[in-house]
């Protein structure tokens, strides 16, 4: 619940926070899921550039319209926005899979983090999956 309220309030910027600060996790335990610190960079670069781009298509408006209605970017920034999007998706699917090796997770455990939701729900799915194996770790757990 607070990885969402603190995305919305910061325009999705705690996203490649929240990215950051599990990559140093796992680059400082992680033996095969390492993640190269120019991922990082290239990640956080492309989540302000995807910021930057929303921001100017939201409040840039025809002016015959009313209600405002989003303009429509040229090629170059649709290119731009589509790469920065790929590059943070990579960034994510990395960061998974390093999740899912420091928690010992294979395919069909519980502790899994499978495609579909890591693709529909972000980092959303990737910290209630952290939570739930650490909530299972903790003494007393079922």
């Amino acid at each position: 619940m607070v990885t969402i309220a603190l995305s919305l309030l910061t325009l999705t910027l705690y996203i490649p926070w929240w990215l950051y600060r599990q990559t140093r996790v796992i680059n400082a335990h992680a033996q095969r899921s390492r993640i190269p610190d120019w991922m990082v960079h290239a990640g956080m670069v492309s989540s302000i550039v995807i910021v930057g781009l929303n921001l100017v298509m939201l409040t840039t408006a025809s002016p015959e319209s009313a209600p405002a209605v989003p303009m429509q970017p040229d090629p170059v920034l649709r290119g731009i926005s589509l790469i920065a999007n790929i590059i943070v998706v990579t960034w994510l699917f990395v960061v998974r899979n390093g999740i899912n090796e420091l928690a010992g997770a294979r395919r069909g455990d519980a502790a899994w983090i499978g495609i579909a939701l890591t693709i529909l729900l972000s980092v959303f799915y990737l910290q209630y999956k952290i939570n739930r194996v650490l909530d299972a770790r903790r003494p007393g757990a079922p």
